[in-house]
């Protein structure tokens, strides 16, 4: 019974041994905490008037969901190749020593064989986690792109708009340039028409008075005329 106890533990130990290690080569050590990143990226997205006030954190938040999908796709890789090392090991056959020969059949490889069972099961339940967690970040993603989208859509739209305003604006200018102008020759040409009018009037006057004194002379000439 010592014996097969002593047994179990060193290839227990073994195994956890060979997970601490497998643990401490994982380049994903931290947990990748998708909740609050991704929270953080739909955080971004706030709209006033439908249009979007920051376009360049969208940029930000689309680039770190970007690195968290590459993160989760990476942990899913490490721990499918743990699963596998674990399979690998639970099909490995185990050299046995004399005192294991001569205590007969290995009693505690049933145990060791269950318990790494249960460990593949964790593993593949982390997987599925991971995977649901990276369809998270992905839709995150989705969602912030098309917002984005529609955001810089929308700014593009108000740039039309507010140059179409410019050029609204510049052809009123210039009308009312174009109208000033029209005014102010229609002001010159109505001075000229005065002057000319004035210049007429002042002609016509004249005439008339040279007429009034010639008729003045001839009508003095008959008086004299008569007297006689």
């Amino acid at each position: 019974s010592e014996s097969t106890l002593s047994q179990e533990e060193i290839i227990d130990g073994t195994v956890q041994q060979s997970l601490k290690e497998k643990d401490s080569a994982n380049p994903l050590e931290q947990p990748v905490e998708v909740d609050d990143r991704i929270n953080g990226c739909d955080a971004s997205i706030s709209m006033e008037n439908g249009i979007h006030q920051n376009l360049a954190y969208d940029e930000e938040s689309i680039d770190e969901l970007r690195q968290l999908v590459i993160e989760l796709s990476f942990q899913n890789e490490y721990l499918k190749s743990e699963i596998g090392d674990l399979k690998l090991e639970l099909c490995k056959p185990k050299p046995l020593s004399d005192e294991e020969r001569q205590s007969g059949p290995h009693v505690g490889s049933s145990e060791q064989d269950s318990s790494l069972h249960e460990q593949i099961k964790c593993l593949q339940k982390e997987i599925q986690a991971q995977k649901e967690t990276q369809k998270a970040a992905e839709d995150a993603l989705e969602h912030l792109r098309m917002s984005y989208s529609d955001a810089d859509g929308k700014a593009q739209e108000l740039t039309t708009k507010l140059i179409e305003e410019k050029d609204v604006g510049k052809e009123k200018d210039d009308l009312e340039a174009h109208f000033s102008e029209i005014n102010m020759k229609f002001e010159q040409a109505s001075s000229q028409q005065a002057a000319l009018a004035q210049q007429e009037l002042e002609r016509s006057r004249q005439q008339a008075n040279e007429a009034l004194r010639l008729m003045d002379v001839e009508r003095q000439q008959l008086r004299t005329a008569n007297s006689k």
